[in-house]
């Protein structure tokens, strides 16, 4: 299968190394890693994320079906606004996490990369007789990500300047998890959009920097922690449940970890000099006790150091221990959100 393309292809590829990252053709890095990784920690970076997917959900029953399917509580959403939820399965294990929002008429469902056609059938398995109707839209689209803490006021900044001449093109704005904002065009128009933020002097970063960005936040992604094999809280994804909805596929498991606190496995970072590690490696503590396994491991590193996500037993693994990695004679440092960069060099 060809690996799909960004309606900001052909700008970006003149600019560009790319690289394939799950089915699509990304530019590898803008400038060298480190600068771009200090850029979206210290301030505001832009990202093309247009892989990821783009559901439009409509009809007079939709958002109560996506409601009734998932953790979060959509049906108090007013137009404009976006909430984040997890689709779980009866035991309670994770289909996908998506963010929605809600718009006059439909709402827009952002999904992980390639997770369209998955969660397409996942809500249609339990449509009925709901008047509801979805459509992948994706290719229609294109969707720009800014990244950093800096990245709300650069929004304002950009749309204040850009009233004064040609226009900000009109965008769908959704918060991200971490400090991300996400903005969806009509493919035609996200050359313009990129323009915007480019001109004002934001500087563009890579796929490479963008996982070592999301890795630092410990934000979950496809397919290492949004998979079956994990619960939302083993990810970290407790701000997206609701607690007060009422019933919703894998409710009665969820409730039961919250009630008698049963959250055993916990998201931590890693920081390690070690290039290579491949997700599922097992990782192991001090007393020789298999603690958890790796979910993510970043592509490049950042000043000779590289980093990881894994779910680890809480009681196995704590923060500023020193664990191995199985198969492997380096060793990795457990790490709280965010992970620190190391100084630069």
């Amino acid at each position: 299968m060809s690996t799909r393309k960004s309606p900001l292809q052909e700008l970006l590829g003149r600019k560009a190394a790319m690289t394939e990252f799950q089915g699509w053709e990304m530019p590898a890095a803008m400038r060298s890693i480190g600068e771009e990784v200090r850029t979206a920690v210290s301030g505001t970076a832009i990202f093309d994320a247009s892989a990821w997917g783009r559901i439009r959900l409509s009809g007079r029953d939709g958002l109560d079906l996506l409601h009734r399917l998932s953790t979060n509580d959509l049906l108090s959403l007013k137009h404009g606004e976006s909430a984040a939820t997890v689709l779980t399965t009866e035991k309670g294990r994770i289909v996908d996490a998506i963010r929605v929002l809600r718009r006059n008429d439909d709402c827009l469902l952002l999904t992980s990369i390639g997770a369209e056609d998955l969660l397409l059938g996942w809500i249609e398995k339990y449509t009925i007789t709901e008047d509801v109707e979805l459509k992948i839209v994706t290719g229609e689209t294109c969707m720009v990500s800014l990244v950093g803490p800096g990245a709300l006021r650069t929004l304002a900044a950009v749309r204040e300047r850009s009233s004064l001449d040609e226009g900000f093109p009109a965008a769908d704005v959704i918060p991200g998890a971490a400090a991300e904002i996400h903005l969806v065009v009509p493919a035609a128009g996200g050359e313009r959009l990129w323009s915007h933020f480019t001109a004002a002097g934001v500087a563009p970063i890579g796929i490479h920097a963008r996982e070592i960005f999301r890795i630092m936040y410990g934000v979950p992604g496809r397919p290492g922690e949004l998979s079956l094999d994990f619960n939302p809280y083993d990810v970290g994804l407790q701000a997206a449940i609701s607690y007060t909805k009422g019933c919703y596929i894998g409710q009665e498991v969820i409730a039961r970890i919250d009630t008698y606190q049963k959250a055993r496995r916990s998201l931590v970072g890693l920081s390690s000099r070690t290039p290579a590690v491949v997700p599922g490696t097992p990782v192991i503590n001090a007393a020789g006790e298999e603690a958890g396994r790796v979910t993510s491991w970043s592509s490049a590193g950042l000043d000779g150091c590289w980093f990881g996500l894994a779910v680890v037993r809480s009681d196995r693994a704590q923060h500023g221990e020193t664990v191995t990695l199985q198969g492997l004679t380096a060793t990795a440092t457990v790490e709280p959100f965010p992970v620190k960069i190391p100084p630069s060099s």
